[in-house]
């Protein structure tokens, strides 16, 4: 979700908290329920920063969201959180007050902040549960259609691990300064080195709802919004982020959603 829908989500809430009016201190009100806050990401920001933040676990962010451990999170893009203790909606609600977050309904019976009015809702509403992950639609034509960014051996693949850890993408490794190129002709739509774990990190945006992206670079080649071609170099191979050997973390996604590069790879790396 982009951060315009969440804009118009924290929009829509304070227009409903509008429609109120004034209820005056002696009107009981139900207070709902909260089963998650949604939160924005901040430039820079990585789970941890954003569990810390909220006072929640980062185990927890991680499985609402069905991320994996080196799953990328990207500025603006939008995280469930739990409901957390009372630091957590205090937080939350500091944090709606400056336009960062919007925010489900919160559980607690006190108010918030004398500037957000509640809503009125019916009392045990069921709590609701994040929706299923739903695989990304990939034609069997669409198979070839990218090449690899460097040439080399894969040490880590897409998926989960067998220590239950997950990637949703594939790790190249390449000697220190290998070309990397992109897979398919498109737009950057990001160059920089603001996601920590990433480090110099590019992503690439393809006809059809596909973006790759390429990271852990030694240094960038392009800048967002140029325009490249299918095997254009974009950047060398490196070790910036959280790795220690010279590699590129490459993904395919389709609407968002990660898929299996492998899938979509030229036959040869």
């Amino acid at each position: 979700m982009g951060k315009g829908k969440a804009v118009f989500a924290l929009l829509a809430l304070i227009s409903l908290s509008a429609c109120m009016g004034d209820t005056g201190p002696d009107t009981e009100l139900s207070w709902p329920v909260a089963t998650y806050y949604t939160v924005v990401v901040r430039p820079g920001d990585s789970v941890g920063d954003i569990a810390q933040r909220y006072s929640v676990s980062s185990s927890e962010v991680l499985r609402m969201n069905e991320l994996g451990p080196r799953s990328a999170i990207y500025p603006g893009e939008i995280l469930r959180i739990p409901p957390g203790n009372r630091a957590t909606r205090v937080a939350v609600l500091r944090d709606a007050s400056s336009n960062h977050v919007y925010v489900a309904p919160h559980d607690s019976k006190s108010p918030p902040p004398q500037s957000t009015k509640p809503v009125r809702v019916a009392r045990n509403d069921p709590p609701k549960a994040p929706p299923a992950y739903v695989p990304p639609r990939v034609s069997s034509g669409d198979s070839g259609r990218f090449i690899w960014p460097v040439s080399g051996q894969v040490i880590d693949n897409f998926g989960s691990s067998a220590g239950g850890e997950r990637n949703d993408g594939i790790n190249i490794a390449a000697a220190a300064g290998t070309p990397i190129r992109a897979a398919q002709s498109g737009t950057v739509s990001y160059a920089g080195n603001e996601l920590r774990n990433y480090g110099n990190l590019v992503l690439i945006k393809h006809d059809d709802g596909y973006i790759t992206a390429y990271a852990h670079a030694d240094r960038i080649a392009v800048a967002k919004g140029q325009h490249v071609e299918q095997g254009q170099i974009i950047g060398y191979t490196g070790t910036s982020g959280d790795v220690t050997r010279p590699q590129v973390h490459f993904e395919i996604r389709r609407d968002s959603r990660p898929v299996d590069p492998r899938g979509l790879l030229a036959t040869t790396s």
